[in-house]
């Protein structure tokens, strides 16, 4: 027996208003998700990461001919610890200076630009080493504030003074014996070293970079610095190679002090000369509490010493044309600018928007990496490429899931009534055309019920047409509770609604006998049983029922489904509220 329910109003009888008000909150909130995946991404330049990615995978992929011939002495928190804060005074620097020309070091590049002022004995100890010149010696010059104040300690600023920007460079005694180049590298947001500059212009003086001076001074050419052609405001790839970064011989700096010492008092040789000897050797600060420390592509420590190192080794590798991996200007991107524009309004002609965008975008990025592969150009754009690639995806994602979801909603629509939610007869003729082949091929039996709730009409003039409607909607519930809905799809049975009042149900792999006494009695007697209440009036509704198999021969539903309707009719003209079947029909 049924329990009863509440009285159903006119807005529960109609489902297509829930459905769409259902579909227009799915939108919003997938809406919500793909923005909210799209700046989550932003937020934590996780593109900017890919881009990374591409461009170490990109830059490893030069070959290297030479073998490596740098070899790098870090002044980290140990040498600090043991020499004395820094900086440090100029003898220092002379001692390892020194030591290095006896190794056989081809070059010696010091990360400090020398600026400070020292005890007369501390600088003729440092010039006494640069006079021999045995091997060229590199310092840095920084284009940094200065402050106008004399005196002592008194490096502060006048309300509304700014201080005056200039180089801060080797003194002039220590100047005329080295060599000296500027070390304005770019630290990017996010930490990383990926650009230098070749030429820095400041006050009205311009100088190359160091690894720039060091190279047409050790290669006795200035074929690199023609290269460049002083192009100061351009800025270009740091010719990063992870492989060769490792393979870089370090040794620290208070360990050299104490090898040279262990030399100077007759000890045996703690270091092989054949490292240093005809190497170029990088000396610089490396602590890590430093704020002059930076990320390599492949996100590990590096300090502006090691980029110079890299720079300066690229540059002499024959196979790296620095020139040529620049970044490429405006032209270009101006060139995928109007591709894009022209991709996007042959969408919008088309009708094909989402299609075509994404397809440019696509076209684009692979024209690039192709450009990289074939040209060593490398295009900067590509971080801005890869978030419209993303923002391309989203949206085609999006579309794609909204286009699923009307497609969805369009063929529930177009094959379900919109009251009862049964199949509409058109789409379940389609189903029963199939269930009818799949049967005869698999010899299976196939059944249908036709049925009709009696005296409907009385039920709409009597109580209004949303009774009516009510009822067959409750009717409705009432067969899908009696069939198999809810199981895989060879043994479900198949409802619709017939046309007014009536319904038609498919009953799949059971007799005549088993579906009229088992499956149409059940439904007869469980509408009968059923409470239709309506605005506090019980309405008392019977259903007259007939029941067809296929026979054997029978290929195609037709038949079935006509003596089904005669023997609905029989059951009617018997007396209503019963079932027959296609063996009560007259012989």
């Amino acid at each position: 027996m049924n329990t009863q329910q509440e009285p159903l109003t006119t807005d529960q009888l109609f489902t297509r208003t829930k459905q769409t008000r259902q579909l227009f909150i799915s939108r919003q909130l997938s809406t919500a998700i793909c923005a909210a995946i799209f700046g989550l991404l932003i937020f934590f330049h996780a593109l900017d990461s890919l881009e990374t990615a591409f461009l170490d995978t990109w830059l490893s992929r030069a070959k290297v001919v030479k073998e490596t011939e740098v070899v790098l002495i870090p002044i980290s928190g140990k040498s600090l610890n043991q020499i004395g804060k820094w900086p440090w005074p100029p003898f220092r620097h002379a001692v390892m200076i020194e030591f290095l020309q006896r190794l056989g070091a081809r070059s010696i590049y010091i990360d400090h630009n020398f600026s400070e002022s020292w005890w007369e004995e501390d600088q003729k100890a440092l010039t006494a080493v640069l006079s021999k010149k045995k091997s060229p010696v590199f310092f840095a010059a920084d284009f940094l504030p200065h402050f106008d104040n004399s005196g002592p300690g008194l490096n502060k600023l006048a309300p509304g003074q700014e201080p005056r920007m200039d180089w801060a460079r080797p003194l002039p005694e220590i100047a005329k014996l080295v060599f000296f180049g500027h070390r304005q590298l770019n630290l990017e947001n996010d930490r990383v070293f990926r650009f230098w500059t070749p030429w820095f212009t400041g006050q009205g003086m311009i100088y190359p970079i160091a690894a720039l001076k060091m190279l047409s001074e050790t290669q006795n050419s200035n074929h690199a610095a023609k290269t460049f052609d002083r192009q100061e405001d351009k800025n270009f790839l740091i010719p990063w190679n992870r492989t060769r970064f490792k393979k870089w011989d370090r040794f620290e700096f208070s360990d050299m002090v104490q090898a040279y010492l262990s030399l100077r008092e007759g000890m045996s040789q703690q270091i092989d000369p054949e490292i240093f000897k005809g190497k170029d050797v990088f000396i610089g600060l490396a602590d890590e509490s430093s704020s002059l420390s930076g990320r390599t592509p492949w996100n590990e420590t590096v300090f502006p010493f090691e980029v110079m190192a890299m720079i300066f080794d690229g540059l002499r590798n024959p196979d790296w044309d620095l020139k040529k991996i620049a970044p490429v200007g405006i032209s270009i991107f101006l060139f995928i600018a109007a591709a894009g524009a022209l991709f996007f309004w042959t969408g919008l002609r088309l009708g094909r928007i989402y299609w075509v965008v994404w397809a440019g975008i696509v076209t684009a990025v692979i024209l690039i990496w192709m450009t990289g592969i074939l040209l060593s150009v490398w295009v900067s754009v590509l971080s801005t490429l890869l978030y419209l690639i993303t923002a391309g995806a989203v949206v085609f994602v999006f579309d794609a899931l909204h286009a699923r979801q009307e497609h969805s909603a369009l063929f529930h629509l177009a094959t379900r009534d919109g009251l009862t939610n049964l199949y509409v007869i058109r789409h379940f003729r389609v189903i029963m055309n199939q269930m009818t082949r799949e049967a005869v091929m698999r010899k299976e039996p196939l059944a249908v019920i036709l049925m009709d709730i009696d005296h409907f009409k009385k039920i709409n003039d009597t109580h209004g047409h949303p009774a009516g409607d009510m009822v067959l909607k409750r009717t409705a519930e009432i067969i899908q509770a009696a069939v198999r809905q809810k199981r895989t799809l060879k043994d479900i049975d198949f409802v619709a609604r017939y046309g007014g009042e009536e319904f038609i149900i498919l009953i799949r792999r059971n007799s005549l006998e088993s579906v009229a006494n088992r499956i149409a009695e059940r439904i007869r007697v469980s509408i009968q049983e059923a409470q239709y209440d309506w605005n506090g009036t019980k309405i008392f509704v019977t259903t007259s029922l007939g029941v067809a198999i296929l026979n054997q021969g029978e290929n195609i539903p037709d038949s079935m489904v006509h003596r089904a309707d005669k023997a609905l009719y029989l059951a009617k003209q018997s007396g209503r509220n019963r079932v027959c079947t296609q063996n009560d029909l007259p012989q």
